[in-house]
């Protein structure tokens, strides 16, 4: 018989879990008599631990996005250590879901079977000790690979929201971090809200959205990408937000990996591990203007692969993967039996020179394909909320349930609005795509001057800026010219790129003020390089 150290009940020696709480230590090889192991508390960057020791099978401050690590002894007994955000899982929850994936994961063959030795800090980067049960030392792994992205994440990510605090108190800072446009939305939208408000069109719809709207996002879908769905092929959602988690909802069980064009807008990380699965970032590179390209996709294929995640244009970098590569993409999803999450929120915020090709128009695609598209970025529509999904017919029957849970409908006076974005003129949105232009023609000249490098974006607007030049990393290089020079941008590592390389700047301020943060930009990097 075994005995549990945390509440001494006894079990079998073959039971894997205490009974009274999956969560509680299953002893091991050279812990057999459940003494935890000692490590000294870590600040996680506003996310303590919860305690100072931790054992096998405890539940340890982290952010929520981290990985699982199952860890056990030669005899097969085995347990996890799950990294978890208390702020984001309360307790109830917390050992609800913990229980439940303790016994999912068990049965799984995870990579990271090991023992956890201890955690700490190196080099400014969180880190968690461990060794495989085939006595390959996952330290030995971090140590040659690089720290663990996701835990590095969470000191960055602590610095972060210092940095934007400090930024609140600090004066004339000119915020270039945020993907929001500065540009208003076209007044006919804002008065069609108006006039649904006045008229007393602001109850319940459809979940799926209103039949009008719907019929013109089909519409719209066929006239600008060549897509074919009909009304009840879509659905509206608040938000391209909702529209992912649905989309992991219906598409995700425990274990699937979902592969994401990296790097990238993290919600869908969260999306996909609230559901149990496992995201696997797949890397693009400058030197391929950071495209998506299909060797990259290959490489990370298990048979646990489901989902393929296809974000073009790009968040953060701007890429647009170009059509024949889109064919390339959409040849291996039908050879490996992929479903696609095609995100095409920045479709229409295209620059001269760039084509996007949406994935479902390729023969045999549609089937396969859930396209994901809205209203916050080409119509200045953010705080509207309104997005939407198409997909084949028998999916959107077995999602309609689900988002009437999630918010019963998108807001109905904001539905009026999106209808008129689609019906109405069109020439405010080729305003804003222009006035993009040339601020990022602007930008892209200073950065050239600056001697900093990046991918020329085809589409959004945003530049994922190469600071390294520098002799700063990027995460020192944001912080700096904060405090230093007064402009806020956000390094690679909240869009999952742990290579401390990158900066994202978005080009949503007025030109005069673009053209004053690109000149305290440029006085930084010739100060810092003169300090060198």
């Amino acid at each position: 018989m075994k005995r549990c150290p945390k509440c001494n009940n006894d079990f079998p020696d073959d039971a894997n879990f205490c009974p009274v709480d999956a969560g509680h230590l299953v002893p091991v090889e050279g812990t057999s008599d459940g003494t935890p192991v000692d490590v000294p508390r870590v600040d996680t960057g506003g996310h303590e631990l919860l305690d100072g020791r931790f054992a096998l099978g405890d539940i340890i401050g982290g952010h929520h996005t981290g990985p699982v690590y199952q860890a056990g002894d030669k005899q097969g007994s085995s347990a996890m250590v799950k990294l978890v955000n208390p702020e984001v899982f309360p307790s109830t929850l917390l050992k609800q879901r913990t229980e439940r994936e303790l016994k999912q994961l068990e049965r799984l063959e995870h990579p990271g079977v090991a023992r956890v030795l201890g955690h700490g800090r190196r080099e400014e980067q969180l880190w968690i000790a461990t060794e495989r049960v085939d006595g390959i030392p996952l330290s030995q792994f971090i140590s040659e690979n690089g720290p663990l992205s996701q835990e590095a994440s969470i000191a960055i990510l602590g610095q972060i929201g210092g940095a934007l605090e400090a930024a609140a108190k600090l004066d004339d800072v000119i915020a270039m971090g945020r993907g929001d446009p500065d540009l208003h939305t076209p007044a006919h939208i804002a008065e069609a809200a108006k006039r649904a408000i006045d008229a007393n069109e602001h109850h319940y719809t459809h979940p799926t959205g209103m039949p009008r709207l719907r019929e013109a996002i089909a519409a719209s879908l066929a006239r600008e990408y060549g897509l074919d769905y009909a009304l009840d092929e879509v659905v509206v959602t608040a938000g391209v937000q909702e529209s992912v988690m649905l989309c992991m909802l219906a598409l995700v069980n425990p274990g699937d990996e979902v592969l994401i064009t990296s790097p990238r807008f993290t919600t869908y990380d969260t999306a996909v591990q609230l559901c149990g699965g496992v995201p696997v970032p797949v890397p693009t590179y400058e030197k391929d203007g950071f495209a998506l390209m299909p060797s990259e996709i290959e490489k990370r294929l298990t048979p646990r692969s489901k989902v393929l995640v296809l974000v073009s244009p790009n968040n953060p970098t701007g890429a647009v993967t170009p059509p024949a590569v889109i064919r390339e993409i959409a040849a291996l999803a039908e050879k490996h039996d992929l479903i696609v999450v095609s995100d095409e929120i920045y479709a229409k915020l295209l620059y001269e020179g760039h084509e996007h090709l949406s994935i479902a128009t390729l023969p045999g695609l549609k089937e396969r394909t859930i396209t994901l598209n809205g209203f916050s970025k080409s119509y200045a529509m953010t705080g509207w909320r309104v997005g939407y999904l198409a997909a084949p017919r028998a999916f959107v029957r077995a999602i309609t349930e689900v988002r009437h849970t999630l918010s019963i409908n998108t807001s109905t006076p904001s539905q009026f609005a999106a209808l008129a974005a689609l019906e109405g003129p069109q020439e405010p949105v080729a305003e804003m795509v222009a006035e993009y232009a040339r601020r990022r023609t602007y930008l892209m000249a200073a950065f050239d001057r600056m001697g900093l490098t990046y991918g020329p974006p085809g589409g959004a607007f945003y530049l994922y800026v190469n600071v390294t030049s520098t002799g700063l990393g990027a995460d020192d290089f944001c912080l700096r010219l904060l405090q230093e020079a007064r402009v806020l941008v956000f390094p690679g590592a909240l869009f999952g790129d742990d290579s401390d390389t990158y900066m994202r700047i978005g080009y949503l301020q007025p030109m005069a003020r673009i053209e004053e943060a690109a000149e305290r930009i440029e006085r930084f990097v010739v100060s810092v390089r003169r300090a060198a």
